[in-house]
C-alpha cells in the first residue's frame, strides 16, 4: 500500500492514476461494479506488465481495491461519504498530488475531471442522468454535472464511454466536442454469475419469497422511477387479465423508503397485492439462485448507460424481456425480446410469449449465452489500457491540458 504523504513509486514505463473517489461503497451501484471489475482485470493483464496503476481512494473504500499485479492503492485519510470534503479534495488537491507522484495519465471514471489538473487525463463517462432525468437528481448534482461534464470532456485527452448510446448523448449535449477522441469501451459481463447448482440454496431462496421454481418473474434493478418497476407490475397485471394466469413478481434491487412507497402504490392500483414482493438488495449467491429459478427476467428500464442485469440473467440461462430504450438494445442484441416499456399491452404480450413459447425460450437462452460471451472484462481492460497509454503518449508532443 502507498500511504498518503509518501512519495512512491517504482520503475515503470507508465504511471497511471485512477481517481476512485466518486465510488461510495454500497451506494454507487453500477459505478462501483465497473471500477472494481475493471481494475481486477487490469491488474493481471499482460498489457499492464511494467506499468504502475495507482488507485486513489478514501479510507472507507480501500477494501474495494485489492493490491495485486500492477495495481496499488493510495489511501486518502477521509471518508468519501462526506461529499463536501471529497469534492474539495478532488478539485483542489488531487491534481497536484498525482502530478507530484510523476503520473503520466489520470483516468477519471466519475464523469468529471479535477479542476486543478496539469496531468493528461482520460474522462470516463458512465452516466448522464443529470441531462436526461434531472427530476430524479438533486439540484446540486444537476448543476454540478451540467457544468463539469462539458468542461471535463473538452479538457480530456480522450473520453471513454461505456456504450454507443452514451457516446451519442454526450456528443449531443456538448456541442463542438471532438468526436474522434470520444471512444466506446463496453463493460464486461459479470464473471461471477452463472446457473446456480446448489439446489438447497435455490429451494431456500424460493421459499423465502414464497415462490416455486420456474413459476415466477424476476425484476432486477433499483426501484428508481426511470427503472420502470411499475411497468413490470402493470405488464403482469395485463397478462393476468388476458390469460387468467397469476404469476408472482419479485423486485430485487435497492429500494429506498420513498421508492418503496411509490411502488407499493402501483401494486395496489394494479390489484397485484399478494403477487409482488419487494426483496431489496440481494447477495450475489441469492441473486444467482433467483435468476436461475425465474421463468423470465424483465428489464423495463428507460435510462441505462450499459445495463448489467440482462447479461446476468442470460448468464444464468433465463430468458429476458427488455426495454427498447437507451443502451439496452445495444447490450442485449438479439438475445432478448425488446419492447417499448411504456406500451404496457405490448410489454405484457412479450412477457406472455417468453413465459410459454418453448421454441422462443430455447432460442433466447442459446442466444443469451452467445451474447454474454461478447462482453469480457479482460477485453475492456486491454482497450482501456491502450486508450490511457494513447492519451499519455500524445501529451508528450502536444503538452498538458489546460
Amino acid at each position: 500500500m502507498i500511504v498518503c504523504g509518501q512519495r512512491p513509486y517504482y520503475n515503470a514505463r507508465m504511471r497511471i492514476a485512477v481517481n476512485a473517489l466518486s465510488v461510495v461503497p454500497e451506494e454507487t451501484g453500477g459505478g462501483e461494479t465497473y471500477l472494481v471489475e475493471l481494475l481486477r482485470a487490469m491488474a493481471e493483464h499482460e498489457a499492464a506488465v511494467g506499468h504502475e496503476i495507482v488507485v486513489y481512494c478514501s479510507e472507507n473504500a480501500e477494501h474495494l481495491y485489492r493490491e495485486r499485479g500492477s495495481v496499488r492503492r493510495h489511501v486518502l485519510p477521509f471518508d468519501n461519504r462526506d461529499r463536501k470534503r471529497r469534492l474539495l479534495f478532488e478539485h483542489l488537491r488531487l491534481g497536484p498530488l498525482v502530478a507530484a507522484h510523476g503520473t503520466d495519465v489520470l483516468y477519471a471514471p466519475g464523469n468529471a475531471l479535477p479542476l486543478r489538473l496539469s496531468t493528461p487525463a482520460v474522462l470516463g463517462v458512465q452516466s448522464l442522468h443529470s441531462f436526461v432525468v434531472p427530476e430524479e437528481m438533486s439540484r446540486f448534482r444537476v448543476a454540478y454535472f451540467r457544468r463539469l461534464v462539458p468542461r471535463s470532456a473538452r479538457r480530456a485527452r480522450r473520453v471513454l464511454c461505456v456504450s454507443e448510446d452514451i457516446r451519442a448523448l454526450l456528443l449531443r449535449e456538448v456541442p463542438g466536442l471532438d468526436a474522434a477522441k470520444v471512444r466506446v469501451i463496453h463493460e464486461g459481463a459479470p464473471e461471477d454469475m452463472g446457473p446456480a447448482t446448489d439446489d438447497t440454496r435455490i429451494t431456500a431462496v424460493c421459499a423465502r419469497y414464497a415462490v416455486e421454481r420456474d413459476r415466477f418473474v424476476l425484476f432486477v434493478s433499483s426501484l428508481n422511477p426511470f427503472k420502470r418497476p411499475e411497468r413490470a407490475i402493470e405488464a403482469l397485471a395485463w397478462w393476468r387479465a388476458e390469460s387468467g394466469e397469476e404469476w408472482p413478481l419479485i423486485l430485487a434491487g435497492r429500494a429506498s423508503a420513498e421508492h418503496t412507497a411509490r411502488v407499493e402504490g402501483a401494486i395496489a392500483r394494479a390489484g397485484m397485492q399478494g403477487l409482488v414482493t419487494i426483496a431489496g438488495t440481494l447477495g450475489r449467491d441469492d441473486l444467482s439462485a433467483l435468476l436461475t429459478a425465474a421463468r423470465v427476467m424483465v428489464y423495463p428500464s428507460t435510462v441505462e448507460t450499459f445495463g448489467l442485469p440482462p447479461l446476468e440473467a442470460m448468464a444464468c440461462g433465463t430468458p429476458v424481456v427488455a426495454s427498447d430504450r437507451t443502451s439496452v438494445p445495444e447490450i442485449v442484441g438479439d438475445a432478448a425480446l425488446v419492447v417499448d416499456p411504456d406500451a404496457v399491452p405490448a410489454f405484457g404480450a412479450a412477457l406472455g410469449r417468453a413465459l410459454h413459447d418453448e421454441e422462443l425460450r430455447s432460442r433466447l437462452i442459446d442466444a443469451g449465452r452467445r451474447q454474454v460471451a461478447l462482453f469480457r472484462w479482460d477485453t475492456a481492460a486491454e482497450q482501456t489500457l491502450a486508450l490511457l497509454l494513447e492519451a499519455a503518449s500524445e501529451s508528450r508532443t502536444v503538452g498538458s491540458p489546460g
